[in-house]
C-alpha cells in the first residue's frame, strides 16, 4: 500500500491515515515503524552539475 493508494498530496493524507488504512485493509493493527518514506530529488540534484560538453578525445571518421 503506498499514499498513492489514498490520493497523493491531499492534506487528509498522513502517515496516521495511512495506518488506518492499512489496518482495515489487513484487519491488524500497523505500527508507524512498518512506514518507508521517501525524498524525492529534481534530476538536478540526483545528478549534479552536467556537463553538456563533449569529452576531449579524438575524433573518428
Amino acid at each position: 500500500m503506498t499514499s498513492a493508494t489514498l490520493g497523493e498530496g491531499g492534506p487528509e493524507v498522513g502517515p496516521g491515515s495511512i495506518l488506518e488504512v492499512a489496518a482495515q485493509v489487513f484487519g491488524v493493527p500497523i505500527s508507524s515503524d512498518a512506514l518507508v518514506g521517501e525524498e524525492r530529488m529534481t534530476p538536478e540534484q540526483f545528478t549534479g552539475p552536467v556537463n553538456w560538453g563533449l569529452s576531449g578525445g579524438s575524433r573518428r571518421g
